[in-house]
């Protein structure tokens, strides 16, 4: 299967994938396989999933924890902020409550 770079996926696309990373990493700890094997990432190339990630830990939305021998990531209150701003169905239970 041809893998495309994140970068040339339409920008709505692009936001999406976001709000799953985000959304992945808001329970707890997962590595960048657990995105991996989602289905909506098996279309983008692994070294663009990383990319994502790391560029999502240097603007602050993730905390990275972790050396060489695995990472993993969490949804740190800046994520969790751009979350609700980016996912409607978020911010629509938030705003009834729940």
């Amino acid at each position: 299967m041809n893998k495309t770079h994140f970068l040339d996926l339409p920008s709505d696309r692009q936001n999406r994938l976001r709000v799953l990373a985000l959304r992945r990493f808001l329970p707890g700890a997962g590595t960048s396989y657990d995105l991996l094997t989602m289905p909506e990432f098996q279309t983008v190339a692994d070294q663009s999933v990383s990319r994502l990630l790391y560029g999502m830990v240097y603007s602050g939305l993730l905390n990275r924890y972790g050396a060489t021998s695995g990472r993993t990531y969490m949804t740190n209150r800046l994520g969790y902020v751009v979350l609700v701003t980016l996912d409607e169905s978020l911010r629509q239970k938030l705003r009834n409550g729940g």
